[in-house]
């Protein structure tokens, strides 16, 4: 089941993956997929570049057919990529500073899904975000 009109259910489901493995469940925490906050990617998508969405549909499309043990070394690997030589490092830190920037918004957003009843990490944490889009004039605080 999709719920973005920019990926389908195989990419949905390892950015899943992939959100696990950077936010696991450690309570009082849940898990990202848990959370369900991916049902909210096309707040944070929808206004990338076309081709930069098309770039991460095909990369998460490759990464769907990866086990897990196999997405937990690739992220492990990109966690030492900032450690590298900038030539070698820089698109593995791109790959990194993409994934790491999509997940970390969406399970910090106080945002969950439909089908989530537990707290959200930022009620966990006492914080309660606000999004600026467009206009900076326009402030809205997110309702979960």
């Amino acid at each position: 089941m999709s719920t973005s009109q920019f990926l389908g259910a195989r990419q949905i489901g390892v950015f899943n993956r992939i959100g696990d493995i950077y936010c696991p469940a450690n309570a009082p925490f849940p898990a990202f997929s848990e959370l369900g906050a991916i049902e909210h990617i096309d707040l944070v998508i929808t206004d990338l570049p076309d081709q930069d969405r098309n770039d991460l549909g095909l990369l998460l499309t490759v990464l769907s057919f990866m086990p897990t043990f196999v997405l937990t070394f690739l992220v492990a690997t990109l966690e030492r990529a900032t450690r590298w030589p900038a030539f070698i490092a820089m698109p593995f830190l791109l790959v990194r500073f993409g994934l790491r920037g999509i997940i970390f918004s969406l399970y910090y957003s106080g945002l969950k899904g439909a089908a989530y009843g537990g707290a959200v990490p930022t009620d966990i944490v006492g914080y309660q975000p606000t999004m600026i889009r467009g206009d900076a004039t326009s402030q809205a605080t997110l309702d979960a």
